[in-house]
This record gives structure tokens, sequence and C-alpha cells, in this order.
């Protein structure tokens, strides 16, 4: 009998969904913008895509408009990319700890002896006896010292099963497969919508492509070289999990799927709750 599929939301904040979206952009506009306080030089690859909207140049003005958008995508899109798209494998660290909780178990039952033990507490006249570095080190007799280091590990082994739990749920409700590029699927939305409304040459957001006898697929127009350029700058590590055209393939696939929902983009411009990053990546599956 084939199992149901988790609940969206279930699936989902089994993610690294953000809990302060806006908090993490703040971190991130300051890393990459400063406070304002050092003078900055022309990034000449933003430059490089700011001259794919116009074949003249563009009034001082327009270009401090556009920089200033083009800022904005890019921090949202490396919010998005360090988070939801952030790849941590559950499964090998769950069972590291499965193993290190076993391993504690063991080293439980080997230092437990309640008739030693309640002499301790009687001796330290308290209810409990610490587990921590400090009571160690301050203990008088070998009896005490096995007993705080028998309380320690036992705290240790408490500790670890939760996680090994933890990580086990992880393990269960990580998508197989291809999982949903949220950072790409927000940044071309976003860049195609600004393409649309700012180049100077009447162009819509669409990618061409072509087949030449024995050539391999390409794909022509502004757009992709838009595209390209903005990644060339904000984020070069981008282009070194791909090869050829694969790429090319999925930017040209999500540019003529963002149609079916142009404005995904624009909810991310507020304020961002974990309410609204799920609807967010609720929408942006759909269009993958």
């Amino acid at each position: 009998m084939t199992a149901e599929p988790a609940p969206f939301e279930e699936r989902h904040l089994a993610r690294n969904v953000p809990r302060d979206f806006n908090a993490i952009l703040e971190r991130q506009r300051l890393a990459i913008c400063g406070d304002g306080s050092r003078s900055e030089r022309p990034d000449r690859r933003l430059e490089s895509v700011l001259r794919v909207l116009s074949d003249e140049p563009l009034p001082s003005e327009d270009q401090d408009r556009l920089a200033a958008s083009l800022m904005e995508i890019r921090l949202r899109y490396l919010v998005l990319s360090k988070t939801l798209d952030q790849s941590v494998p559950p499964t090998p660290i769950m069972q590291e700890l499965l193993s290190l909780r076993n391993r504690a178990k063991t080293a439980a039952r080997t230092t437990a002896d309640e008739d030693r033990d309640q002499i301790v507490r009687d001796l330290m006249q308290v209810s409990e006896i610490p587990g921590d570095l400090d009571a160690f080190r301050a203990a008088n007799t070998l009896a005490e010292r096995a007993a705080i280091a028998h309380a320690a590990i036992e705290q240790f082994r408490v500790a670890v099963e939760e996680m090994s739990r933890f990580f086990d749920y992880k393990a269960g409700m990580m998508p197989r497969g291809n999982q949903t590029k949220f950072g790409l699927i927000y940044a071309i939305n976003a860049l195609a919508d600004l393409f649309e409304a700012e180049n100077q040459v009447g162009r819509r957001a669409t990618i061409n492509r072509y087949i030449s006898k024995g050539d391999p697929d390409d794909y022509t127009g502004p757009f992709i070289r838009f595209v390209e350029a903005f990644f060339h700058w904000a984020d070069d590590s981008l282009f070194d999990w791909t090869s050829g055209n694969r790429l090319k393939d999925r930017i040209r696939t999500l540019t003529i799927k963002r149609t079916a929902d142009p404005d995904l983009h624009r909810m991310l411009d507020g304020l961002v709750d974990v309410e609204t990053m799920l609807a967010f990546m609720k929408r942006a599956e759909a269009l993958r």
C-alpha cells in the first residue's frame, strides 16, 4: 500500500525554513553593502547587468535606481539559497548520532551503581548528583567522581537520544530526487519582471532556443544574457554545479513557467513570516 504523502506544511518545515527572514536579509545586506561608512568601487559585473537593458548608456539616476533594485533581488536570492536551498543531508548525521546514542547507553550501564550513588548523594547532601565538569573537578573521592561521571553520561545520552530522533525525522521528510531551488525560482521571476518593466528596447523576457546540426543546443536573446550577467555578479558559484546547457535549460524552463505566477517574487518584498514563506514555497513549487 502506498504511503500517504506528508502534508505540505509538514514536508516543508523539514526544509531550512527561516523563522526571521527579514533579520537574515539585513545581516546579508550588511555583509555585502556595509554600513555606508566605506566607499565602494564601481562593480563592473553589475555594470554588465545594466548594459543589457539598453542599447544606449542609461542616465546615472536610472542606473542608481536599477542597481538598487537588482541588489534587493540579489539579497533575497542569497537568503533563500542560504536557508531553503541549503544542502544538509540528514541521514549521515542521524546514523552517527544513533551510533553515539548506543555507545552512550553502554557507557551509562557500565558506570551505573545505585548503591554508590545513594552514598554520594548523602555525602554531598544533594538530591541529585550533578553532571558537570566543575563538579567532577571539585570531587573529593573516587566514588564521587564515578557518580558524577555517570550523571554526565546519562545527561549526554538523553540529549543524543533527542538529537537522533530529530534527524531521524529529517531523514524521513527530506524530498527524494531533485529538490526545488527556491532561490533560482525567485530570482528568475523577479528578474523577468524587472527586465520587462525597465528594458529600453521593448523586449519581453523570453529565451530563444535553436538547434544546429552537429552542434549542441544554444540559447539566444537579451534576457538570457541579462540573467547570466546577474548570476555572474550575484552568485558565481551557481555556475560550478552545472555543465553544458543544464543551467540554461533550467533558466529557460523557469522563464516560461513564471508567466503562470508573475507576482510570486513580490511575496518577499515586505515582512516575511513563516506562514508567508510557506505560502511562497507552495506557489514556487507549482512553477518548478
